[in-house]
């Protein structure tokens, strides 16, 4: 600090009046005073006129000596009154770019940060900064700390009302943190975008344990990321609590531990069924007059030929009779009232990459010459979700999946069916596709799951094929009122997708428009590839 002129070394603090010798310093400049002396040992130091000599040494001497003063205000006054004690030590608790942030913390949230910092680059592992006013200014200052302690296990900063930005910043600097074990952000306002950077935390970190975000304001999309994140870490033990927060698609009890959640996504990713299990199902049945061609919906196959043959296990039907059937590499988006042969033809099309399958008769030579696409694996709800899980059969002795008192509700740990779209990127993970079966009546946009499970994969930019039954454009009142027209076999369930829908990004008009452009796109490409087809037969 730079000395004062009166030989007291720094200036008094602002508003008080420095005295400079026979001159006092005040708000309206040099004024000489009564008791006018010699000049300090200072002042002689600096070469100033003694204020004896003429009115034109005076004015020198004056103007000599406010220029003196005001440098040296200008390097006194500019330093931050609180805390000027600490501001500029040799640790710098306020890096330069964190003035601002620095400056608005409160005192608790001030030290805080500063005890923090000393312990850990005192080589403590462990941080604890609950309940000490931080929110995101705080959190930046931390997450500077952070940044070169590689040496961190475990973080407490509860009810700090830290919010998304706080959080981004504090996931940045925890990247490098690779043996972090237990994160602790209860109660404070962290939405989906801060829920999404801890996401790839817990994706990532190898160590990390424990990740506590209860109490927070992150709803169905924040979720997602973490149970994605969780489907993906494969390392066993791993826990994120997510209690009370605004999330519709769980149930709170599934909200107080994801981990059971995740891991009924992962294993259901790795339930198929194979082309070849199709096509025997599907012969065998017209042979024996369960399934007549052109009349048996996929729904009634599951009631008359699924269900009762996977009963004695209460498994799904590939779970119980194929279960080592291959992961399968495309999941299929399909109405369950849509003809089953649609069905299967559509799948056999997409297997062997033609345009038009006469024959599902697996003994048939382009079956049995083909082992490489009937033992093709893919992901049907009927047949991998195991249906027992929905249905109260003890109470109603009926193995209907159409009953109206499931045993698993939607947003139960145990859940299947409203985690499809959690397995489809575990598909897409390991290098599958999706694929959208337009049936000849193009049910599969008049099933409510069907349309919330294309939406949510053509959000997510994940590749999806599409293949034609017949090609139909769609009607004007069913594109106008394409979800809220749709259906569901319990209408509690409908109602519940039609919340979701509503609270997501542009509601329920943004969500029919990408659908029926993307369909509108596809069935222009159909067009035009029927009519290339038929020019190629003409000629």
């Amino acid at each position: 600090m730079p000395q004062g002129i009166g030989g007291r070394g720094a200036m008094a603090r602002p508003g008080s009046a420095p005295r400079v010798g026979a001159l006092t310093l005040t708000g309206k400049g040099l004024v000489k005073s009564s008791s006018a002396g010699a000049l300090s040992s200072s002042q002689q130091q600096q070469g100033l006129p003694s204020p004896s000599l003429s009115n034109s040494s005076s004015k020198a001497f004056i103007k000599q000596t406010w220029r003196t003063s005001k440098a040296s205000m200008s390097q006194t006054w500019h330093t931050p009154a609180e805390p000027s004690a600490e501001w500029w030590t040799p640790w710098r608790p306020a890096p330069a770019h964190l003035v601002n942030e620095w400056r608005a913390m409160s005192g608790t949230g001030k030290s805080a940060v500063m005890q923090a910092r000393d312990t850990l680059e005192n080589g403590g592992m462990q941080a604890y900064l609950s309940n000490c006013c931080l929110g995101d200014p705080g959190a930046a200052l931390v997450s500077e700390v952070l940044r070169s302690c590689v040496n961190l296990r475990s973080i407490n900063l509860k009810h700090n009302q830290i919010g998304d930005i706080g959080a981004v910043k504090l996931c940045d600097s925890m990247d490098g943190v690779s043996g972090l074990q237990s994160l602790c952000l209860s109660g404070n306002w962290i939405g989906d975008q801060g829920a999404g950077c801890v996401a790839r935390l817990v994706e990532q970190h190898q160590d990390l344990r424990l990740t506590s975000l209860d109490h927070n304001r992150i709803g169905d999309l924040g979720a997602r990321k973490l149970l994605a994140a969780l489907v993906k870490n494969k390392r066993p033990g791993v826990e994120v609590v997510l209690a009370n927060n605004p999330v519709k698609r769980l149930r709170p009890r599934a909200l107080e531990s994801l981990a059971p959640v995740a891991h009924a996504v992962e294993r259901l990713s790795k339930v198929g069924v194979t082309l070849l299990t199709l096509l025997q199902i599907y012969t065998d049945g017209v042979a024996d007059g369960t399934i007549k061609p052109r009349q048996t919906t996929t729904g009634e196959v599951v009631q008359t030929l699924l269900l009762p043959a996977s009963r004695p296990a209460l498994k799904s039907y590939s779970e119980a009779l194929t279960p080592n059937n291959p992961k399968p590499m495309t999941q299929v988006i399909h109405a369950w009232d849509a003809l089953f042969e649609d069905l299967v033809r559509a799948v056999a099309r997409h297997a062997c990459g033609k345009r038009n399958v006469e024959v599902l008769d697996p003994n048939h030579y382009t079956w049995e010459l083909s082992p490489e696409w009937t033992s093709k694996s893919y992901f049907l709800d009927a047949f991998c979700v195991n249906q027992h899980w929905h249905v109260d059969v003890r109470a109603h002795g009926e193995l209907s999946r159409f009953a109206d008192h499931p045993r698993v509700e939607l947003g139960d740990a145990l859940c299947q069916i409203d985690r499809l779209d959690l397995v489809a990127h575990r598909i897409i993970d390991r290098g599958g596709r999706l694929l959208l079966v337009m049936d000849t009546e193009n049910l599969s946009l008049t099933r409510i799951h069907c349309l919330h499970e294309l939406h949510q994969a053509l959000c997510d930019g994940l590749p999806i094929d599409v293949i034609f039954g017949s090609v139909r454009v769609l009607p004007g009142d069913q594109r106008s009122e394409l979800v809220q027209g749709s259906k569901a076999s319990i209408n509690e369930t409908r109602e519940r997708i039609l919340e979701w829908i509503g609270d997501g990004p542009g509601g329920v008009e943004a969500f029919n428009q990408k659908i029926l452009q993307f369909v509108d796109d596809h069935v222009d490409r159909e067009f035009n590839a029927v009519l290339d087809q038929f020019e190629s037969k003409v000629y």
